[in-house]
C-alpha cells in the first residue's frame, strides 16, 4: 500500500487529530507529504512492521509515534512494531518529533528494528521521546 503526495491539514488546538493511524499493518509506504496536524503527524500501533516512510514535513503536531504496544488488556492484541525506516523528514513546529513507547507488559520486543536518518527539527519541543512504561493506566 502506498500514500504519495498528500497534503493532511487539521485544526492545530485539536489534540487528538492524527494524520495517519495504523495498526496491524504491514508493507505500507508514505511519501512526498505535508501532514499538519493537532495530534501525531503518524502514528505506528501494535501490528505496524514493514513501513517506509519518507520525505515528509510533519507540524504543526506531535510528530512520529511508534508503539504503543500492550495498551490493550488482551495479550493477543500485543503485536510488535517492527522494520520501520523513516528518513528526509522535516519536523516543525511540533512537541514530540520522535516519540517511542511501549507499556509495561511482559513480552519482549515490542517495537525493534526502527531506524531513522536524515531528519531536521526546527522550533520543537521534545526532539526524541524513548518511553518503555508508557501511560500506566491500562485502557
Amino acid at each position: 500500500m502506498t500514500f504519495e503526495n498528500l497534503y493532511l491539514n487539521t485544526p492545530a488546538r485539536s489534540s487528538d487529530t492524527d494524520g495517519i493511524s495504523a495498526r496491524n499493518s504491514s508493507f505500507v509506504k508514505i511519501s512526498n507529504s505535508v501532514i499538519a496536524t493537532g495530534g501525531d503527524c503518524i502514528s505506528l500501533d501494535d501490528g505496524s512492521t514493514n513501513f517506509d516512510i519518507s520525505n515528509i514535513t510533519c507540524g504543526p503536531g506531535r510528530g512520529i509515534s511508534i508503539g504503543s504496544s500492550g495498551k490493550y488488556l488482551d495479550p493477543a492484541s500485543w503485536l510488535p512494531v517492527r522494520d520501520i525506516r523513516v528518513k528526509k523528514i522535516l519536523f516543525r513546529d511540533t512537541f514530540s518529533d520522535i516519540h517511542i513507547m511501549t507499556y509495561p507488559k511482559p513480552i519482549e520486543n515490542q517495537v525493534h528494528d526502527v531506524y531513522f536518518e536524515d531528519i531536521v527539527m526546527e522550533n520543537v519541543k521534545n526532539p526524541i521521546v524513548i518511553d518503555q512504561e508508557y501511560n500506566t493506566k491500562v485502557r
